[in-house]
């Protein structure tokens, strides 16, 4: 298990380490908004790429950061649903492993259609229709099945965490 420790805390600092950098693409996202509110208002000139550009920013804020938010349990769970009923630790733990097995197997049937779809959008060359710039999709794409690999990786870390809780709990019995 301690090798298996180690790879989760390395796992958990990349995801830590992508969290940090991608607080960066704030600083993106409010120039792009900035300069499209004002060339929109004042020069009447829209930027054809911003519309695009933004809901790129966005979406990574959005997406990427899913599997490190899991880690640090700052999501929403079965057991802050269940807060009330005050569940032994060993019903906690079982509802731990069963909130980590749906969420290993949702993402790891989504990431097969996601990826896909990415193959289809680089095969085919598509590109956007929100604005005339019409970027290619596929780089936008890309974040979806990255995203569901890492919220999957974190599954199994959590996984193997709530078998470890729901086995330490069965022993104290």
């Amino acid at each position: 298990m301690a090798l298996f420790e180690r790879l989760a805390a390395w796992f958990e600092q990349i995801s830590a380490k992508a969290e940090a950098a991608l607080q960066f693409s704030v600083y993106a996202l409010v120039i792009i908004v900035t300069l499209e509110v004002v060339v929109r208002y004042v020069f009447h000139l829209p930027l054809i790429w911003a519309r695009d550009s933004m809901l790129w920013f966005y979406s990574i804020m959005l997406l990427l950061p899913v599997g490190f938010y899991y880690s640090r349990n700052a999501h929403i769970s079965a057991s802050d649903l269940l807060q009330s009923f005050n569940l032994t630790g060993e019903q906690k733990a079982w509802l731990g492993l069963i909130n980590n097995v749906i969420l290993l197997v949702i993402a790891a049937i989504l990431i097969n259609p996601a990826i896909s779809r990415l193959m289809v959008a680089i095969r085919i060359g598509e590109e956007s229709i929100l604005t005339l710039w019409r970027p290619p999709l596929w780089p936008f794409l890309v974040l979806i099945p990255i995203t569901f690999v890492l919220v999957a990786l974190q599954g199994i870390i959590g996984v193997v965490r709530s078998v470890q809780a729901v086995i330490k709990e069965e022993a104290q019995k």
